[in-house]
């Protein structure tokens, strides 16, 4: 029973004072304090009191007496308890009460909820007229019980309400599987659940625990522990396995009374003080994704229809995330393969030259990146180099940079275009892709003894020339306009630079995955791109070692995916490499 801090004439506790009244903390203790003053007055007796049952399903009244009325349903009216034997057991022995009289306090669905009692130090003769009385306040008291049960009730709708209507702002959009399995199982703690357990179907069939949260942050970590205990099987006669057969939701409101419960069940009851479960499908398109367990404990009411109601609810909008997650795994996918299918497999020798290209994806498994780059000889044996970034971060993007990389080979491939000719011309014929085109792009080309490069940029970032002696210059030009800005009759738009190469001496191209980080400004990278090539120059490394070391030193931190091209030209007195 709930009790408040007053004194409870059935012998739960000895009143301070005669007039004392035992009141609750649900917020109606007022309520039962004016009844219990209205017991007193009308039948004269000193101490009255109205009790309430709690909301656990096992709650036990320690008072024998009270219990008496909640086990039968009906008054127990005693005008000396020492003749019955209840009434001389502990604790209504040690409250000194000779007289009681106990009437039932129903719930609206019927119920006994409390009990409406009255007491007296001395022996006394009940008479009809306290028992009318006490009968008809016991009737008020459960009108009382039913009001407050109707305004917790819409409370716990409003509550639900609100927090359905949440769930999208908390939901993933934009994410993958592996973001949004957690996700899904933090969504209904603590609103709704104690713990929860999202499982997948796999292609055999059988369920997989994705994620296990607790909401508690304390018991987060055991109750992760136990991830491979919880899986739930095709077959089990309760819960997720259940759910996996028949597609219908379970509501199991009371695990303590229940036979056949998976070893998964008993874990979470035994170590987590599981007391009532749901478990609904995940279903989208028609196809069940997985399965969603809800969990409360023994501190909490138990589950139920209600409850059902709004889980079915954050089941369905979590399928929705999952089936959006599932098609943003799939395009990115895609994007992956289609952008490593349009990238170089390897790159050709060049008389004179060393080349080496990396590509580094983003550091969010999320991002598909559109840089992109290439190295080839024209017609005339010329080397060109190119390097590029498309905007954007999905299939759309890796599309337009490989078609942008073969607009870039084609326009250059004869060797009559210059680095800045070739990006003009790329650029008139964008405006026949079927998508509108935004990209930085860099075009080079080598001269034949090695000692001379020629480039243009739409927009890209400037060249690292890197000399043997270790000293670094970045290639910066006034910028030239990115790719896809309609220039359509402006004539020449974009200008050639030249710079004069050293033997030994190594160009580096780069996209800006290299130097960008949030929250930091550009030129803040470039300086710190050009620091580490500065110590990494003088160090006779290879090539393709210190490309390696650059990434490792710059793309450890990268939102961005990187591509790097860099030209090392031969050494004073050396041949082909």
């Amino acid at each position: 029973m709930h009790n408040g801090s007053g004194g409870h004439p059935g012998g739960v506790r000895s009143p301070a004072r005669p007039d004392e009244v035992a009141t609750a903390d649900d917020g109606a203790g007022s309520s039962r304090d004016r009844l219990a003053a209205l017991v007193r007055l009308l039948t004269g007796a000193p101490l009255a009191a109205v009790t309430v049952t709690g909301a656990a399903p096992h709650d036990t009244v320690p008072d024998p007496l009270c219990r008496a009325v909640v086990g039968t349903g009906r008054p127990l009216v005693l005008d000396d308890v020492r003749a019955d034997e209840r009434g001389r057991e502990d604790p209504v022995a040690r409250t000194g009460v000779l007289a009681w009289a106990g009437f039932p306090v129903r719930a609206p669905d019927g119920r006994v909820a409390g009990v409406l009692c009255a007491a007296d130090t001395a022996a006394r003769a009940w008479t009809a007229r306290d028992v009318e009385v006490l009968g008809r306040l016991a009737d008020v008291a459960s009108q009382e019980v039913a009001l407050r049960a109707l305004a917790v009730d819409a409370e716990a709708a409003r509550a639900r309400s609100q927090f359905l209507s949440r769930i999208g702002d908390v939901l993933p959009v934009g994410a993958g599987l592996a973001d949004s399995w957690a996700t899904i199982a933090r969504v209904a703690l603590p609103v709704l659940a104690d713990l929860a357990v999202v499982s997948s179907v796999e292609e055999n069939g059988a369920l997989r625990v994705q994620a296990a949260e607790h909401r508690s942050r304390e018991r987060q970590p055991p109750l992760a522990a136990l991830a491979g205990v919880l899986t739930r099987r095709r077959g089990d006669r309760h819960g997720a396995g259940r759910v996996l057969v028949t597609g219908a939701t379970e509501l199991l409101p009371d695990l303590d009374h229940l036979d056949g419960l998976s070893e998964g069940q008993r874990a979470l009851r035994d170590r987590f003080d599981a007391a009532s479960e749901i478990s609904v499908a995940l279903r989208a398109r028609g196809e069940l994704l997985g399965v969603l367990t809800l969990v409360r404990t023994s501190r909490r009411a138990p589950f139920g229809p209600d409850d059902v109601e709004v889980a079915e609810a954050v089941a369905e909008r979590a399928a929705l995330a999952l089936d959006r997650a599932l098609s943003y795994d799939h395009e990115r996918s895609l994007s992956t393969h289609l952008q490593r299918a349009l990238l170089p497999t390897a790159l050709p020798r060049f008389p004179g030259l060393e080349v080496v290209a990396r590509y580094v994806p983003a550091g969010n498994a999320q991002v598909v990146g559109g840089d992109w780059y290439d190295a080839y000889r024209d017609r005339a044996g010329t080397t060109r180099l190119v390097i590029g970034d498309v905007a954007g971060h999905d299939i759309h993007a890796a599309t337009l940079m490989g078609q942008l990389r073969t607009m870039v080979r084609v326009a250059g491939h004869d060797g009559s275009r210059s680095p800045a000719a070739v990006l003009d011309a790329v650029d008139a014929a964008t405006g026949a892709l079927d998508a509108a085109v935004f990209a930085t792009a860099l075009v080079a080309q080598v001269s034949d003894d090695g000692r001379q490069l020629v480039w243009s940029s739409a927009g890209h970032l400037p060249p690292l020339l890197l000399a043997p002696d270790g000293a670094v210059s970045s290639l910066e030009t006034s910028p030239d306009p990115v790719l896809g800005l309609d220039l359509d009759g402006a004539g020449p738009v974009r200008r050639d630079h030249t710079a004069a190469l050293p033997p030994g001496a190594t160009v580096l191209l780069y996209t800006d995955g290299l130097v960008e980080r949030r929250g930091e400004d550009l030129d803040a990278g470039l300086d710190r791109l050009a620091e580490v090539a500065a110590e990494l120059a003088p160090g006779g490394l290879g090539l393709a070692e210190l490309c390696d070391l650059l990434l490792q030193r710059l793309g450890a931190r990268a939102d961005d995916d990187i591509a790097v091209l860099a030209v090392r030209t031969a050494p004073a007195g050396g041949g082909d490499r």
